[in-house]
């Protein structure tokens, strides 16, 4: 049985399945940016602690925003985050704010590269008249993220994009891959997702009866009571399944 038997959407995952943003680990590429972000405001003549005290604060920080929101799923916002932080040195001009948010994505932004066949993959959904949507868990702006889609030529190929920080609720949570599901008018068990969490994408597809396919990462090793439907080394190996 082929994985498109009977199936009129795919949904995809973004990062680490589609665009790669795993070149460093996300806590060097956070203190790259934070390190930057701190050079902009020294440098704008803003009173602030060693450096260190601000890479270190605002790790942990933001650590602990996210431990809070991901309980029950709820995303967070970058940018509000940022704000409330810079708030404790009585740093709140918005202009400034949205420059340190902008300083500490730019070194994930810098080593962003296109996961190998995703192109082919996505050509190949359409070519089987599917329907394509994109299910993403992100705290930073969409449109950051649509302009990287453009950046590496696959943002025409989607109908429907749902990113967690404007729909509030984070993978696996049933109501983000329902609402993409919704938009493109089929049932959960006439699609697939695709993705490379297991928690996120394979539990969270698994939870609606969606198909799941995950992209094996070394790693994450997948839970025993995660079971994907299907796993492949890279995004373009669905073309075959």
């Amino acid at each position: 049985m082929s994985l498109f038997d009977g199936k009129k959407a795919a949904l995809f995952d973004l990062g680490g399945t589609l665009i790669i943003y795993e070149g460093q680990s996300w806590i060097e590429l956070l203190r790259i940016g934070i390190r930057r972000a701190y050079s902009a405001l020294a440098g704008h003549g803003n009173e602030l602690p060693e450096a260190t005290e601000i890479v270190d604060g605002f790790a942990d920080y933001l650590r602990q925003a996210n431990r809070r929101a991901r309980t029950d799923h709820r995303e967070i916002s970058f940018h509000d985050e940022c704000r409330r932080f810079l708030a404790r040195y009585s740093i709140e001009d918005s202009d400034t704010v949205g420059a340190f948010v902008e300083d500490i994505y730019a070194p994930v932004a810098e080593q962003l590269e296109p996961a190998q066949g995703n192109v082919a993959a996505l050509e190949f959904v359409r070519s089987r008249g599917l329907k394509v949507g994109l299910v993403s868990n992100s705290m930073f702006p969409a449109q950051w993220h649509l302009d990287e889609m453009n950046r590496f030529g696959i943002g025409d190929y989607f109908d429907v994009t749902v990113f967690s920080i404007d729909h509030g609720m984070r993978k696996p949570d049933k109501s983000i891959f329902l609402d993409s599901l919704e938009s493109l008018g089929v049932a959960p068990s006439e699609a697939f997702h695709v993705g490379d969490r297991p928690l996120e994408d394979i539990g969270g597809a698994n939870s609606l009866g969606m198909t799941s396919v995950l992209i094996k990462r070394d790693d994450l090793e997948c839970p025993e009571d995660i079971k994907p439907d299907y796993a492949v080394d890279k995004v373009g190996d669905i073309v075959s399944l």
